[in-house]
């Protein structure tokens, strides 16, 4: 209980009411921004590359129909992790962790729900963005030596 009130307590919540790109969930200015990749339609699965000690270095998106991946780098090192997802995606919940950037992500659901994290790792702080009514790209930004250290959304 007292876990579940800290991490209520850190968390950082960016809403975007507008339509466009939404702030950095991080605001990490390091790295270069990546390729953006289509979330409209339905999402299946969110998958991202884990790479010990680095932490998340790639992430990307399974449509439901007609099923291929999409990827924000070229960065396939580490361990591949799923996350099948049962209802519309409204935003993204991030960890971020200093040294190492984004190290766990997870979805954020209709009715205040969340899905799973997508890795294991519990470190860093929690920080979230939300985007109403549905969320159109996602793009992360890369930082050599570091994977992904942000991402944003938009919505038209």
């Amino acid at each position: 209980m007292m876990v579940h009130l800290c991490l209520l307590l850190i968390t950082i919540f960016y809403n975007v009411n507008a339509h466009g790109w939404s702030d950095w969930v991080c605001a990490n200015p390091n790295g270069a921004a990546k390729a953006s990749i289509s979330a409209s339609g339905v999402i299946h699965e969110i998958i991202a590359q884990e790479q010990p000690g680095y932490g998340i270095v790639n992430f990307g998106i399974v449509p439901q129909y007609p099923g291929s991946e999409a990827w924000t780098t070229n960065n396939f090192r580490g361990y591949r992790r799923i996350l099948t997802l049962d209802s519309p995606i409204y935003g993204i919940s991030v960890r971020e962790q200093g040294g190492y950037g984004i190290v766990n992500m997870r979805a954020v659901l209709g009715n205040g729900r969340y899905s799973n994290w997508i890795t294991s790792n519990t470190n860093g702080v929690v920080k979230e963005i939300k985007y109403f009514p549905s969320i159109k790209w996602i793009q992360g930004r890369e930082q050599g030596g570091y994977g992904i250290v942000d991402l944003r959304v938009w919505d038209e």
